[in-house]
């Protein structure tokens, strides 16, 4: 109870409190008191009064949304002052991970684990292991899909979005499980203040990782293969003048090709995530 009371501001949901750090990947955790109440300045500290702990350092976030129309917006989170999206899950994660005080975590190799391990230093070591074992060996699960500390962060991108926009009717997105995972908890509790009256469709533009039958389930989320012609999409974007990377050029292109498919209404709002 300790910890709720000092620094995890939230509900354990299925699990016990003492598994906050022992076993916090199989912990399902909601906010104690949620509200929304954006706070002075930008980035994921705005958002505490909707996070269940609060971020190590709040510089993540606040990224610009650029719209070339009406219905249509990027949002460049790779305009960040430091990594792109998987900084704002690495805030509170961190955080989380500073309270527990492990001597090491474990957690899939991906591209939040440099933002780990600039958060956290020298002071605890990041053990990159396969998926089996990041449970097998029984260390600090740091595991950025199943770690609801993660997601605390990682929601604030749908925080900053609905701020900046609105409810929109899409989102094109890359498909990185932690990612869309992130996207359905921001907006569940957006759901949950009567904010949002029904979340976007989401688009998953393949990135070769795959996504669980789990997620898949619970959001309206749509498996987009990988476009054929990216080129389409990077001259797109260097007519816009944004940065044509190899996987904003596919966002972008798969983005063209469902609007020419008319899986995306010509009149309905759409945001493509640029990571």
């Amino acid at each position: 109870m300790h910890l709720l009371a000092v620094r995890v501001r939230g509900l354990v949901v299925e699990a016990s409190v003492e598994q906050l750090c022992n076993d916090p990947c199989r912990v399902r955790l909601y906010p104690l008191y949620p509200e929304w109440r954006p706070s002075r300045g930008w980035g994921v500290s705005r958002y505490t009064s909707l996070m269940a702990i609060e971020p190590l350092l709040g510089a993540a976030g606040a990224t610009p949304l650029i719209c070339p129309s009406s219905t249509h917006c990027y949002k460049l989170e790779y305009v960040s002052m430091y990594a792109p999206f998987w900084d704002r899950g690495a805030e509170t994660l961190a955080s989380h991970v500073v309270l527990c005080s492990p001597l090491s975590i474990e957690t899939r190799s991906g591209p939040w684990v440099e933002s780990l391990k600039g958060y956290l230093g020298d002071r605890i070591a990041v053990l990159e292991v396969d998926a089996e074992k990041v449970e097998a060996r029984g260390g600090y699960c740091a595991d950025v899909l199943h770690n609801p500390f993660f997601h605390e962060g990682g929601a604030t991108l749908v925080y900053e979005l609905y701020e900046q926009l609105g409810t929109v009717d899409a989102i094109v997105a890359p498909g990185y499980p932690a990612l869309l995972e992130s996207i359905r908890v921001g907006y569940e509790r957006l759901s949950d203040l009567g904010l949002v009256e029904e979340p976007p469709r989401v688009y998953a533009v393949d990135v070769g990782v795959g996504v669980p039958r789990w997620l898949a389930s619970s959001i309206e989320l749509y498996e987009v293969k990988r476009p054929r012609d990216a080129e389409k999409g990077a001259v797109s974007l260097r007519t816009l003048g944004l940065k044509a990377t190899r996987l904003s050029s596919l966002l972008e292109a798969a983005r063209i090709e469902l609007l020419e498919m008319g899986e995306l209404g010509k009149d309905e709002v759409v945001v493509t995530l640029l990571l």
